[in-house]
């Protein structure tokens, strides 16, 4: 990752016009780390181009928030942030719908208290937010697509959404 960023990205952001972009390095699990990044830190031709970390939370219930602080110590100017974090099915043979089971919730509440000291909204904030402004108590959801999805392309089919009293 290091002879990357230094020989290519790095330079061919800062050509393209796209040098003030915040670069992340890692967007792993915990255990990736201090060593993924320690390369790159060290590196003061790569360094430059490296604002922060990224860091997945997949591996955070068996994994040490000890690891969090040795890569800050590597180079406290860098900033860590989550990048990915999803509660959704961890192994096949797990339910992906748990009625009244607050395990999931555990998870993002551990992670949560862990970082307490900062919070980011990232974009799935506001569009959370700005969805759920429309559900009232009681409401279904009624799905429809129209087209069929196409391999390599996003959108090939139009999905609708509706949301109303039965």
């Amino acid at each position: 990752m290091r002879d990357w960023i230094r020989d290519y990205l790095g330079p061919s952001l800062e050509a393209a016009g796209y040098g003030r972009l915040k670069m992340m390095a890692c967007d792993f699990n915990r255990y990736t780390l201090p060593y993924y990044v320690e390369p790159c830190f060290a590196d003061p031709d790569c360094s430059k181009y490296v604002d922060g970390v990224a860091v997945h939370w997949y591996s955070d219930d068996v994994d040490s928030p000890d690891v969090l602080l040795a890569t800050r110590d590597l180079d406290p100017s860098k900033f860590i942030l989550y990048s990915e974090a999803c509660n959704g099915l961890r192994v096949p043979t797990e339910e992906a719908i748990q009625l009244g089971d607050w395990t999931r919730g555990e998870r993002y509440l551990y992670n949560i208290l862990e970082t307490a000291d900062e919070f980011y909204k990232q974009p799935m904030f506001y569009a959370l937010a700005h969805v759920s402004k429309f559900f009232k108590r009681g409401d279904l959801r009624f799905m429809a697509r129209i087209g069929q999805p196409r391999s390599g392309l996003l959108a090939s089919s139009i999905d609708m959404t509706r949301l109303g009293q039965p």
